[in-house]
């Protein structure tokens, strides 16, 4: 007997001349079925798994039974399962940052929303898109993103663990074959953007000490200005020269030079002020050899004494807030920032209160610096804003502003000026 328990049809079982019993299924995209067989069906229990847990792509899928003298089987039927409980890899991706990772460059995909974000190359400038993830496999899924300028990438992930791993990136191109690259990956669900921002990853190492722990024994660094003492576990220690570089407020590359042609490079994705997930990879002659995952851990006392005498006025968070942005050229404009990475523009034009929505994310930069990523819809097509705030020494609502914009991936013209505490406009 073969029973479907309502997932589609089977086709008749196919016996072979090995007595190798085949069945084929119908399958439904983003479903996950465990194929099942039992010798009665008067114990409910009597269901046992047969293979691994297969993803449904909407295409059928086929499964193999070969019955033995000890147990021979004679009913069998295919069960969904919840995704989330087979491997590692999520069911969505949360609203944070993917960061793509090849050859100690990082492009930022900043996942504002559950389908929008923008897509920041380290080499150019920042699009718009739409995208959307879906769980392949067990710790296999598909990131799939269409800019606004019409392209559109296709990102196999790999996952090593729950926020790391190998993605492969397909990017089709007109009338040529497609473009293709590799690399590792992180998912964060903090709203990052590129640049050394002061985030949970140190900017600077030197005078400092990180553990790394991998399947063997730890591995212990102290940074000198342009050397590092690398240990394995109670050993001598090397002095080797290193290169550090912090890509974003969560995530640094550490380059250090075994040989003339051989590098070990560390990616560091920091998950707290002390601790985080480190991607090992072992460079001969620009070649990647050999990769490993594991964690690391940096002392809080091996951080450099923060300078109490000056003052932090720029904020964590806009969450909430409001503020008046002014210049010569464009008059008031008012922004309300909530709490959920949307907000609200005002201004006056032409005697009446003009309104659009925007989405947006806010890096604090440092003690009086900070960064707005803004998108916004504009009748051109999207139009994304970067402004640096520089907050006065009084207070944390004020100070000089400076905006650099896009549109389509088309450069505007720079533009700054002051702000302060927001006002609606008159109506």
């Amino acid at each position: 007997m073969v029973a479907m328990g309502g997932w589609g049809k089977a086709q008749t079982p196919v016996v072979s001349a090995e007595a190798v019993r085949k069945f084929t299924f119908c399958s439904e995209p983003g479903k996950a079925y465990q194929f099942e067989g039992a010798s009665t069906l008067a114990d409910p229990s009597a269901w046992q798994p047969l293979g691994e847990v297969a993803f449904g792509t909407g295409a059928l899928l086929h499964f193999d039974y070969k019955p033995s003298a000890a147990a021979a089987l004679a009913h069998f039927h295919l069960r969904e399962v919840d995704r989330a409980s087979v491997g590692i890899a999520p069911v969505q991706l949360p609203r944070g940052t993917l960061t793509l990772v090849k050859g100690g460059l990082a492009d930022q995909m900043v996942l504002m929303s559950a389908s929008q974000g923008v897509c920041h190359p380290v080499r150019n400038e920042p699009f718009a898109m739409d995208w959307i993830y879906e769980k392949t496999g067990p710790n296999e899924g598909r990131w799939t993103a269409t800019l606004t300028t019409g392209g559109v990438a296709i990102v196999e992930l790999s996952f090593c663990s729950a926020s790391t791993g190998r993605f492969v990136r397909t990017v089709p191109v007109p009338e040529q074959p497609p473009y293709v690259d590799g690399g590792i990956f992180s998912v964060s669900d903090r709203l990052v953007w590129h640049g050394a921002d002061s985030g949970i990853v140190p900017t600077d190492v030197v005078g400092r000490k990180i553990a790394f722990q991998f399947s063997g024994k730890p591995l212990q660094f102290e940074f000198g200005a342009t050397h590092v003492e690398r240990r394995i576990g109670s050993g001598p220690g090397l002095d080797l020269p290193y290169v550090y570089e912090p890509e974003t407020s969560s995530m640094g590359v550490l380059h250090v030079t075994r040989s003339p042609f051989r590098e070990e490079r560390l990616t560091l994705w920091a998950q707290s002020e002390t601790s985080g997930d480190v991607m090992r990879e072992v460079v001969e002659n620009g070649i990647v050899k050999d990769f490993q995952f594991g964690t690391f851990t940096r002392p809080a006392d091996a951080a450099p004494p923060t300078n109490s005498s000056v003052s932090c006025s720029a904020p964590l968070s806009l969450g909430g807030r409001s503020f008046d942005f002014s210049n010569t050229t464009s008059g008031v404009v008012t922004m309300q920032y909530d709490n959920n990475g949307e907000g609200t523009k005002s201004n006056l034009e032409d005697g009446s209160i003009q309104q659009s929505t925007f989405s947006f994310t806010y890096t604090k930069i440092d003690d009086r610096t900070g960064r707005i990523l803004l998108v916004f819809p504009v009748l051109e097509g999207t139009q994304i804003d970067e402004t640096i705030l520089h907050f006065s020494e009084d207070d944390d609502c004020s100070g000089t502003w400076e905006r650099h914009s896009s549109r389509n991936g088309v450069q505007l013209p720079a533009s700054s000026g002051n702000f302060g505490p927001g006002n609606p406009p008159p109506g």
